[in-house]
């Protein structure tokens, strides 16, 4: 959405005309846009020119890197609010079915009767097709007391079918679910508070937001969430560490950044650059925080951060940013190997008042993110490995491998797409425990790679599932027989239940009681085809001892 000035292209190809529109000059007229989000607008005499809006703000504002909005104090999450995602991936992966994202502002998503606060709010509707909208994101939790998440719910329509859902997961782990059909849920909406407190052990978990719906008619079910604020801790103590090494920095000379120059100072007001600060690798396409101390503030309320190479200037990371002493900053997946980079913290209104870094830092063009050390993760379950490249250095296709102490295992897959993520079903014959870690390696240069920094451990559990396989497809109508393996029969007990699910909904027990003899020959029901179905497996006397089955599909007859 606009919020300073604006121009409306008009929409051929190449743009051959624009008209600048001010502040307050126009008003969108709802449901007025096509694919290619062209507008409609009307000025204040009533003509209606249709176009593609660019919206303007003051230097250096909306340029998308940063750490999104947030909607409180020391939210673990980035742009909990949505209002910087928007239909891209930058913090949040998602996917819809019928058009690719679930985050969206009122005029991109027309049914919506808006988000909580700000422009851009979690949106799903029911559509004609069954889907499993999602949007997710992995963070990483510090080891604290407590945890908790909350966010902004409200049931916007509701079918009556009973059966569409919203889900809140971490790790895999239903946290929260609401059936359309639930009233609490329908006059607006309603703060949820969850207490996340397993999940504050130091290490990296994944928020999934998932939506289940049936196949229908277009929302008839709207689901709509936002403001989502994940904290540990209750939230103190967060920032804490800058302040050291005042008196350190140098001041600069005039210009984009060359003939630095004399100006060493000392006391409180120094503005000081901290992170990157020498020494540092940093990956193409992670994302890295910038630390900055300037403890009175004499640079005033806005910083700009700057990127050198040697004695080279390459361009501002942002140009206009609160001088809070922190920024998250997405690395460019276009920069050069290197390690002589250095970055600058400059006032927005001084250019001469200004520090760069101590020493110089690396980028890489290759980095594991997840697994990344530290992390649990157990055999038979789907885990997603993701990394970070320069997809020039890199290539088009990258290897991954697996690694247990100084001994390369295999590969886990010889090629697949430098996408930053694949889907890893962790075989059950590995032995548990502590010291493995995955390698990405380019396809085409064995010398382009990268390791988890740390290790992390593979554990066995109490129940694995050995089929239904991730994406087997099951018929309707066929008996299929399923398979599971038992670790702990004492703990499970000699009968077990199975249930199944499409996405995050609950749909009915397939077998209320059955032995616990590690298989069962199921005959599948007749429900809606889809690719988002699991079986749940569960002890008949513990309803907390159970696993889900990898998720797989259930299809028509041919």
């Amino acid at each position: 959405m606009c919020i300073r000035d604006s121009s409306l292209g008009n929409p051929t190809s190449p743009i051959e005309e624009s008209v600048f529109l001010g502040l307050g000059y126009f008003e969108f007229l709802d449901y007025m846009y096509d694919e290619f989000y062209y507008v409609v607008i009307e000025d204040a005499g009533g003509q209606q020119i249709r176009g593609q809006v660019t919206c303007y703000g003051a230097e250096g504002e909306g340029e998308g890197e940063g750490e999104g909005e947030n909607v409180c104090e020391g939210n673990l999450l980035l742009d909990g609010s949505f209002e910087k995602s928007g239909n891209s991936r930058t913090y949040w992966d998602q996917d819809m079915y019928d058009w690719g994202y679930v985050v969206c502002d009122k005029w991109h998503c027309s049914y919506s009767m808006g988000p909580w606060s700000g422009d851009c709010h979690y949106f799903v509707p029911s559509t004609r097709t069954a889907d499993t909208p999602y949007a997710e994101q992995t963070v990483a939790i510090p080891e604290a007391d407590e945890a908790q998440l909350s966010f902004y719910f409200w049931i916007g329509e509701h079918s009556g079918n009973g059966t569409d859902s919203f889900g809140i997961y971490m790790d895999g782990n239903e946290e929260f679910l609401a059936l359309e059909n639930n009233s609490a849920y329908h006059s607006g909406y309603s703060l949820v508070e969850l207490d996340m407190t397993p999940y504050a052990d130091g290490g990296s978990h994944t928020l999934r937001i998932e939506c289940s719906t049936a196949a229908q008619s277009y929302g008839d079910t709207i689901f709509y969430a936002d403001d989502f604020c994940l904290t540990a801790g209750g939230g103190e103590g967060e920032g804490e560490g800058e302040g050291e090494g005042e008196g350190e920095g140098e001041g600069e000379g005039e210009g984009e950044g060359e003939g630095e120059g004399e100006g060493e100072g000392e006391g409180e007001g120094e503005l000081v650059l901290l992170a990157p600060n020498g020494g540092e690798q940093w990956g193409c396409g992670t994302t890295q925080t910038i630390i900055w101390q300037n403890a009175s503030g004499d640079a005033g309320a806005y910083v700009r951060l700057g990127l050198h190479q040697g004695v080279d200037f390459i361009d501002w990371i942002v140009r206009q940013t609160d001088n809070d002493g922190a920024y998250n900053w997405i690395v460019w997946d276009h920069l050069d190997p290197g390690d002589n980079y250095a970055v600058r913290v400059q006032s927005y209104t001084d250019n001469a008042y200004r520090d760069l870094s101590d020493a110089p830092f690396s980028i890489v063009p290759l980095t594991v993110e997840i697994p990344n050390g530290g992390e649990t993760w157990t055999m038979g379950d789907v885990h997603i490995i993701e990394w970070a490249s320069n997809p020039t250095v890199v290539g088009p296709d990258v290897r991954l491998g697996l690694h247990k102490g100084t001994d390369f295992l295999d590969w886990i897959n010889r090629r697949t797409d430098n996408d930053g993520r694949y889907f890893w079903k962790i075989p059950a014959g590995l032995d548990a425990g502590f010291g493995y870690r995955i390698r990405v390696q380019s396809y085409t240069d064995n010398l382009v790679r990268d390791l988890s920094d740390e290790p992390f451990t593979l554990e066995l559990p109490t129940l694995l599932w050995l089929s239904p396989d991730f994406h087997e497809v099951f018929t309707i109508g066929q008996t299929h027989t399923v398979t599971w393996e038992c670790n702990d029969m004492p703990a499970v007990g000699p009968d077990v239940r199975i249930g199944l699910h499409k996405g995050g909904a609950f749909i009915d027990w397939m077998i209320r009681k059955t032995d616990n003899n590690a298989s069962w020959n199921w005959l599948v029901p007749d429900v809606e085809p889809a690719p988002s179905y699991r079986l749940r497996l569960q002890s008949y006397t513990d309803k907390w001892t159970r696993t889900m089955s990898p998720a797989f599909i259930i299809a028509d007859p041919e």
